[in-house]
């Protein structure tokens, strides 16, 4: 089974324009070239991020997103791949209206008018979406915020079918697409809805919904919006009940989920165990790692060739790149075989070493731009290669999944600095460090001249590694959920060290042009 997005956002034109795209269980990519602008970047940040919480926080996405969990762990690839392929299908108009809707709230719904421009598809999704909560003939108008979390219940309500409880109850062992009834479908649930509620006793329930919690003071604004959920979800519920399609009710939903876990463990019991139900929220499963899931796509992986040491040696001014007042430096990476073939598009039958020790730097090969790996001796150390190079300064830059060969950090741990690009999860490693005693700091700052995206640098310091220097590039609703979520679990354990940045601007900055030049994906998730 493969990661590529099976839920796609993308601009109409002569030619598609991918701008994001969810894989409907686990994680989801921004493309930074097709964005236009830092509006367009927070709408598609927000709107993958939206079909990610959708599907993990109802019945009908928990169910899609574990078939295709067990099917990459490798039980019944192909039939829970199949079956995986259908839900999501079934859903796909849910899915779109949703995160099309909520995500237009981040920057206005005019704003997003104009950047849905000539979109006749997302056009129709947020149309659909306003059309379930227009005012009826007699002019009543619903409240803003009434009118978004009524929406927000239609398109929850209809991703939680009762008929999920068999397909539980059947078990991954067994269920295939034969399983599926479509009266039990969202998209058809949705359609259902559409056709067959009174607008006039919904608008009535809308209208004085708003007139209830017209004036309610700003720190009660999440138990109102927890209230008129419900309400709507009962609603909406008892709709598609008379439509013959009944719905996993509120008290119903923890033991859905407990259920659901344990049909989960009756296959794969690593797998339930790493399912948490929480009560406190709409979440009912949870697996700790929502802050870790977004991948920023840079852009196709670039070619790469690599040449053996000898040849390095011979062609070194071939790898310098010149600084401000005439100063050189030059990329030396540390990587792992499995994050260089993740990264670059080595030829076919290029065998590189487990890990690869190499001067980078981009040529034109080909009438094509083609990134070049100067391989050092075997187990050659940064202060070796620094002696190779004379005056041009050595950039040690590694990753954090490559640190985990011991071999590695052996040889990194003798210099200073050196940047490691962190493509393991960060909220469970800062966890892990101070819980283990260690001192943690960090820095937050924009990444400024990226053609008016809003990135950010994410810089981390810890006392045992006291060279190093943890960076990770983030956009900005990324960055900013991690460091809240960072800063609310730990406090003033985590300290803020603006020196972290400042002691190494000018390297800091070559290794982020490096970074943001040769990369193909910048993730959280190691070598998957």
């Amino acid at each position: 089974m493969t990661d590529e997005p099976v839920l796609r956002c993308s601009r109409d034109g002569l030619v598609e324009t991918l701008l994001g795209g969810y894989d409907g269980s686990s994680s989801w990519s921004v493309v930074l070239p097709g964005l236009r602008g830092s509006d367009e970047q927070q709408m598609v940040e927000f709107h993958e991020g939206l079909h990610h919480e959708l599907q993990v926080t109802s019945p009908y996405g928990l169910v899609t997103a574990l078939a295709a969990s067990l099917a990459r762990r490798g039980f019944r690839v192909n039939g829970l791949s199949e079956l995986f392929i259908d839900l999501v299908q079934e859903s796909t108009q849910v899915h779109e209206t949703f995160a099309t809707a909520l995500s237009t709230e981040l920057v206005g719904e005019a704003r997003a008018r104009e950047l849905l421009a000539g979109n006749a598809e997302y056009l129709g999704h947020l149309d659909r979406a306003h059309a379930l909560v227009a005012a009826g003939e007699g002019g009543r108008e619903v409240r803003r915020h009434v009118g978004a979390t009524a929406r927000a219940a239609v398109l929850r309500a209809v991703m939680a079918p009762r008929g999920v409880i068999e397909v539980v109850e059947q078990g991954f062992g067994r269920v295939d697409c034969d399983s599926i009834v479509e009266s039990w479908t969202p998209d058809w649930r949705l359609t259902a809805f559409e056709r067959h509620h009174d607008r006039e006793a919904w608008l009535g329930l809308l209208t004085s919904l708003g007139e209830e919690f017209a004036d309610d003071p700003a720190d009660s604004a999440v138990a109102v919006q927890e209230e008129v959920l419900w309400r709507c979800y009962a609603f909406v519920t008892n709709t598609l009940d008379a439509a013959g399609s009944p719905t996993i009710g509120k008290g119903e939903q923890v033991g859905f989920a407990e259920a659901l876990r344990d049909a989960v463990g009756a296959v794969d019991e690593e797998l339930a165990g790493r399912l948490n139900i929480v009560v406190e929220r709409r979440p009912v499963l949870d697996d700790a790692l929502d802050y870790d899931r977004q991948r920023l796509r840079l852009r196709e992986r670039l070619p790469a060739a690599s040449v053996e040491p000898d040849v390095t040696l011979g062609v070194l001014k071939l790898f310098h790149n010149k600084g401000l007042n005439d100063s050189v430096h030059v990329c030396g990476v540390w990587l792992s075989r499995r994050v260089a073939d993740k990264q670059f598009d080595f030829a076919p039958g290029t065998r590189l070493p487990e890990l690869l020790a190499a001067l980078m730097t981009p040529i034109r090969f080909g009438g094509e731009e083609t990134l070049l790996f100067g391989s050092l001796p075997a187990g050659a150390s940064p202060r070796e290669a620094q002696r190779l190079l004379g005056e041009a300064s050595l950039l040690v830059l590694t990753t954090h999944l490559t640190l985990r060969d011991p071999e590695c950090l052996a040889l990194l741990r003798t210099v200073a600095p050196v940047f490691v690009l962190m493509d393991l999860p960060i909220a469970w490693h800062v966890e892990d460090w101070l819980r283990q005693g260690a001192a943690v700091s960090m820095c937050l700052v924009p990444l400024d001249g990226i053609e008016d995206l809003d990135l950010q640098v994410l810089v981390i310091g810890i006392d045992r590694f006291p060279g190093m220097r943890f960076v990770h590039v983030g956009a900005q609703i990324g960055s900013t959920l991690l460091i809240d979520r960072l800063r609310g679990l730990h406090g003033d354990r985590l300290a803020i060290d603006p020196e972290l940045v400042r002691g190494h601007g000018v390297a800091l900055n070559h290794v982020l042009s490096h970074v943001l030049g040769a990369w193909h994906v910048l993730d959280q998730d190691g070598v998957e």
